[in-house]
């Protein structure tokens, strides 16, 4: 476990500053804040998880809500340490930075923002998207002000969850959205064929029946798939795949989908065939929220292509779109419920990351530039090993 007690003596930042405060100082400081009247009690009995931090971020004090979310008996592990760090988020000591809050994703963090605008005479709110080290998500409404303790000034910190919210807002969006598009067209679809007598060519309407039925049924599985990830009750069933056979059926799917409306997806013609070990069904969510996530980002009459070759001892699987992604998107962009496609989205790129990386044991990167476009790959073992 990293010693967060200590001055860290790489103080190399590019957000926040790394400065830490000594540790015999945090350690007055939090005998400072349990000793004056009431705070301790009055804070121990908000429903939300709460900190106070001092100047540099760091923990001199944890409700009980926050203990128990941490899985921790006391504060003894916990003072020092910056909110990032108690929650083990993945970004906190990225690019060689030494601490939460001095890494470039830190520069997007609510929680951050939230911290470094903390005043006296108004709360500064923001909304706070974090994935842990172990593949977890939290959605926080980070809400701070300074709070006088005697001679001092601290920062109160209270996050609430709002991840129920979130996932609401989102399947409102999916149901009244993109379920809502996909079921018109399976009702026009059915109506032209219900006519008496029917067209004389009908293969082109039962073409488009089939594909939008089926997506319609990937889009729901979709989220329960995710839904049971989260909770860590997926069950993977690893079998012998064709990637070529994987990515055809995903184009003959998502070809239907509502996002390719003006819009087309293909195969890459250079698409190598190479059979290996995976969760099929897993791999489809994967592969379909690539194209979706690509189509999406496309202009009308642009074209997105998908593909796959062989890397070592990997199978690659690739989608490209034209679309260039911004540095503070690129900062965001496997956070859960981020999205720069509006309210109630935002689960497409975290879902890809979470399935490939923690079920089917992969990695998923990505390449943009303003020349090139955009890329997503999830590269995969050609054997699969649990561990």
């Amino acid at each position: 476990m990293r010693n967060y007690l200590e001055e860290n003596e790489n103080l190399h930042t590019f957000f926040a500053s790394a400065q830490r405060t000594p540790h015999e100082e945090i350690v007055r400081k939090a005998r400072e804040v349990r000793s004056a009247p009431y705070i301790a009690q009055i804070l121990d009995s908000l429903p939300d998880t709460v900190a106070v931090l001092d100047e540099n971020r760091q923990i001199i004090f944890a409700n009980k809500l926050l203990l128990t979310l941490l899985g921790l008996p006391d504060q003894e592990k916990l003072i020092g340490m910056r909110p990032g760090e108690a929650l083990a988020c993945m970004h906190a000591f990225a690019d060689g930075c030494p601490s939460c809050g001095t890494t470039e994703y830190c520069s997007q963090c609510g929680a951050v923002g939230a911290i470094l605008g903390a005043n006296l005479l108004a709360d500064e709110i923001k909304e706070c998207r974090i994935v842990t080290e172990h593949g977890d998500a939290f959605d926080l409404l980070v809400t701070t002000r300074i709070i006088p303790v005697n001679n001092s000034e601290y920062i109160l910190f209270i996050a609430k969850n709002i991840a129920d919210e979130k996932r609401r807002i989102i399947l409102e969006r999916i149901f009244y959205h993109d379920i809502s598009n996909l079921a018109g067209v399976i009702h026009t679809m059915s109506d032209i064929l219900k006519d008496s007598p029917p067209p004389a060519d009908c293969s082109e309407y039962h073409s488009i029946l089939y594909g939008t039925s089926k997506a319609l049924v990937e889009e729901v599985q979709s989220h329960r798939l995710l839904s049971l990830a989260e909770s860590k009750e997926l069950v993977i069933n690893i079998e012998r795949a064709d990637s070529l056979s994987i990515a055809g059926e995903a184009v003959m799917i998502y070809s239907n989908h509502s996002a390719a409306f003006q819009r087309e997806v293909a195969v890459a013609e250079n698409s190598e065939q190479i059979f290996f070990e995976t969760d099929k069904t897993i791999l489809r969510r994967v592969l379909g929220n690539m194209i979706k996530n690509a189509l999406e980002a496309s202009l009308e009459g642009e074209k997105v292509i998908t593909g796959c070759y062989r890397k070592n001892e990997n199978a690659v699987f690739f989608v490209h779109n034209n679309g260039f992604m911004p540095k503070d998107v690129q900062l965001q962009v496997f956070q859960r419920s981020f999205s720069t496609k509006g309210k109630g989205r935002g689960l497409g790129t975290y879902s890809i990351k979470l399935l490939a990386e923690n079920y089917l044991k992969g990695k998923v990167r990505f390449e943009t530039s303003k020349e090139n476009g955009t890329t997503f790959f999830a590269e995969l073992p050609l054997s699969y090993s649990p561990f």
